[in-house]
């Protein structure tokens, strides 16, 4: 990966702000995002609003005195001790501390979906942000339509997962189990929630299916 090099060690300090540390995507980002800015140098910490243990291996990779606790005095640290405060599809303070914020912090806003509860806090303070980053373009294309925000002010950054497997690539598997025509089976890897649509996935696999 290509680093420039003025941002190797660099001073700044970041909060990334999320839900938990409990299983899901979503949360995988966060973690992806820590390791990689932990080993650029930054100060970083995480803040959990609801926090559970880190026994884990999948979050081994964290370091405990890198999680703060969401307590009374959260306000005031976010504002003395932050550069860069990343919301992670949720936001824990209101719109009034979340302006006097934006006046000496960067505010990074992270949404997962275009359907997803986070966009609610897109749609009312948006203007707070100075960059939201989406995982696809489809997210970009829609709200900036519906609600007449700049692209310039968004950023996609696709939220991947680590296949190790030193026989077969992810592909190879993908197109074995595609060339067996006999026997297709199709698996959806998500919770069933209203915002993964799986609806939608249902109706489109039948116009697939059709088709080919």
């Amino acid at each position: 990966i290509p680093i420039n090099e003025k941002i190797i060690f660099n001073n700044k300090k970041i909060l990334l702000v999320c839900s938990s540390l409990s299983i899901g995507g979503a949360n995988s980002f966060i973690l992806n995002m820590y390791n990689v800015i932990k080993k650029l140098g930054y100060v970083i910490k995480i803040l959990p609003l609801n926090i559970v243990s880190i026994g884990s291996d999948k979050y081994g990779d964290i370091i405990e005195n890198d999680i703060l606790k969401n307590n009374p005095n959260i306000d005031k640290q976010m504002e003395d001790d932050f550069d860069i405060i990343l919301f992670n599809a949720t936001i824990n303070i209101d719109s009034k501390k979340l302006m006097k914020l934006n006046k000496t912090k960067t505010i990074i806003f992270v949404t997962h979906s275009d359907v997803g509860y986070s966009n609610y806090f897109i749609m009312n303070y948006n203007s707070y942000f100075d960059k939201i980053i989406t995982v696809n373009n489809y997210t970009i294309d829609k709200l900036s339509s519906m609600l007449k925000i700049n692209k310039n002010n968004f950023t996609k950054l696709i939220n991947y997962f680590e296949f190790n497997d030193n026989k077969l690539s992810i592909n190879d598997k993908i197109n074995d189990k595609i060339n067996d025509k006999i026997n297709n089976k199709f698996c959806i890897v998500s919770r069933f929630s209203e915002d993964k649509n799986i609806p939608m996935l249902l109706y489109s696999l039948k116009d697939v299916f059709n088709i080919y």
